[in-house]
């Protein structure tokens, strides 16, 4: 069962502390209501820890019992575990609230092949109602009556709080452990037949949480009703099972029993996480135990060995009564509590002046804001004019922009015009090109006649220098006659040479001028491209210079015909 009881706030827990010191006692003031409750110191809870350390413990013949309330079955199946591993064999009663967790409970428990709870055993479907304590008293108290040692445990997880893994941890540790740990809890049972209760020790993480709450009022109605003479007093120190798990025996618990006629009917879930009867009745399980004329101790989470020095220490434990008011304590607690009050009166009065102090400069501040606002609004307004003004400028930008964009697609049409007149102009010079070569072969095949031609005079020569010689032979006689002509003939002869070799050179020259003209040629086909009058004009330059050289040739022609003739 839980007992936490959240505080006002972190803050306020971080202000102050949870308790205060009174002597052998600490005055806890964590709770969110009722008076201040007052706790063992942990000094005083070391001298009413049980003594397990030293030798081993013998075996004891003490009937054991547990009661294990299981809600949650991951817990359930760790717990089991540790009982298997820790306790001799024992009585076991498992209360839960339905058949599924009961089938679930039975395949845990079937896993072990030679189980401690080989006696008296049972899984038991309950109502869920009354958390852990109920199913104790009405189930697991009868059930395990014939015990001598009863293990009262839960699956317990705190959902509320992120420690409650860590608690279960402490608690468990604090009752189980290991099976020494066990055997020396069930040896100081059994050395001491008024020991009825132990409790673990309250861990630091739940220290804070240790106090009476909600939950005073409630307790005291139970008290007079469950144990009449008996009263419960404020001022008695409080100590109960944190978590409500505990060894115990059976008779340290039957005056609880009487709860269950006065708690009905028993409050429904889902459970206030304090302020109920049922955690009221966990507060006066010590009561009960002391009720039955037993005494009840605590245990730690480690086996511990008593020193000499605390042998005169542990006499206090005798005297400790959850019954008996301790009005000095309780009176330095309070007086520590009114000085603490002081000092957080004193701590709230800086701090209001601190608040004041932030008041008055968040109220300067709202002013100085308020003229910033004031001069951001002035902004706005100019920021809007001039955002204005950008739009009209944005909009003359848009006007001039689809003008010039107009004049670009005027432009892309001019020059596709361009182009087709430049594609045509191409074509154009292509077919003049191919006239050009063509003429150009034309010449090349017309020097090659004038060339055989040439090569025929020179052959025709050789056969006249030939004849000449012939003659020259024949006519011997007539050498007196001719040889007065025969200075004029070779007179002609180097003349006719003269004019072959000039015809020659006149070729050779024609020759070049027609490469070099291919040259200027190929030149005005790059010109063309920019100035096409020009090239026109050095085509029709081209073509006269061709007619002249035809003129020429032909010129040629007669002579050679005229050489021929004579």
């Amino acid at each position: 069962m839980d007992l936490l009881v959240d505080l006002d706030s972190s803050a306020a827990a971080a202000a102050a502390p949870a308790w205060v010191e009174a002597g052998d006692y600490e005055l806890n003031v964590a709770g969110v209501c009722g008076a201040p409750t007052l706790r063992p110191s942990p000094g005083l809870e070391r001298c009413l820890t049980l003594d397990l350390g030293g030798k081993n413990p013998s075996p004891s013949e003490i009937r054991l019992g547990v009661h294990l309330h299981a809600f949650y079955l991951t817990e359930a199946d760790h717990i089991i575990g540790l009982l298997q591993q820790a306790l001799p064999p024992f009585d076991l009663l498992i209360t839960t609230d339905t058949e599924a967790k009961q089938h679930g409970l039975g395949e845990i428990l079937a896993r072990y092949s030679s189980p401690r709870w080989q006696q008296r055993f049972e899984i038991r479907v309950i109502p869920n109602w009354g958390r852990n304590v109920i199913p104790l008293l009405r189930d697991g108290v009868p059930f395990l009556d014939n015990c001598q040692l009863v293990l009262h445990l839960h699956t317990k997880r705190t959902i509320h709080k992120t420690f409650g893994p860590d608690w279960l941890n402490d608690l468990l540790a604090g009752l189980i452990g290991d099976a020494d740990r066990v055997g020396a809890l069930i040896q100081a049972f059994s050395a001491d037949p008024g020991l009825g209760l132990v409790m673990p020790i309250p861990s630091e993480l739940i220290r804070p949480y240790l106090n009476w709450g909600a939950n005073f009022g409630t307790a005291s109605c139970l008290v007079q009703a469950l144990w009449p003479g008996r009263t419960l007093s404020v001022q008695a120190p409080l100590v109960f099972p944190p978590g409500m798990m505990f060894w115990a025996r059976p008779a340290a618990l039957a005056p609880l029993v009487g709860a269950l006629a006065v708690l009905e009917p028993l409050p429904p879930e889902p459970l206030l996480i304090d302020g109920t009867p049922l955690h009221a009745l966990e507060r006066l399980t010590a009561h009960a135990c002391e009720v039955a004329g037993l005494r009840w101790a605590l245990a730690g989470a480690s086996n511990r060995h008593l020193d000499p020095d605390e042998d005169g220490a542990r006499a206090v434990q005798q005297t400790v009564s959850v019954w008996d008011p301790q009005p000095e304590a309780y009176l330095e607690g309070v007086s520590a509590l009114g000085i603490l009050h002081r000092q957080l009166q004193h701590n709230l009065e800086e701090r209001e002046r601190q608040l004041q102090a932030i008041l008055d400069h968040r109220d300067s501040l709202e002013l100085s804001l308020t003229e910033r606002d004031r001069g951001l609004a002035e902004r706005d307004a100019a920021l809007a004019d001039c955002w204005q003004q950008l739009q009209q400028a944005g909009q003359e930008h848009q006007r001039q922009l689809q003008a010039i964009l107009d004049h670009r697609d005027s432009l892309e049409l001019s020059l596709t015009e361009r182009d087709r007149g430049l594609a045509e102009r191409d074509a154009a010079l292509a077919d003049c090109r191919q006239q050009l070569q063509q003429t150009e072969e034309e010449q090349r095949q017309r020097l090659q006649a004038i060339l055989d031609h040439q090569h025929c005079l020179e052959m025709s020569l050789v056969e006249r220098e030939r004849g000449l010689a012939q003659r020259e032979t024949a006519l011997a006689e007539g050498w007196r006659e001719l040889l007065s002509n025969q200075n004029a003939q070779q007179e002609q002869m180097r003349a006719i040479l003269a004019e072959w070799k000039e015809l020659k050179v006149q070729l050779a020259e024609r020759e070049r001028c027609l490469a070099d003209q291919g040259v200027e040629l190929s030149e005005c086909r790059q010109e063309l491209l920019l100035n096409q009058e020009t090239q026109g004009q050095q085509l029709l330059t081209i073509l006269e210079q061709g007619r002249m050289l035809a003129a020429s040739l032909e010129d040629c022609r007669a002579s050679v015909r005229d050489l021929e003739a004579e």
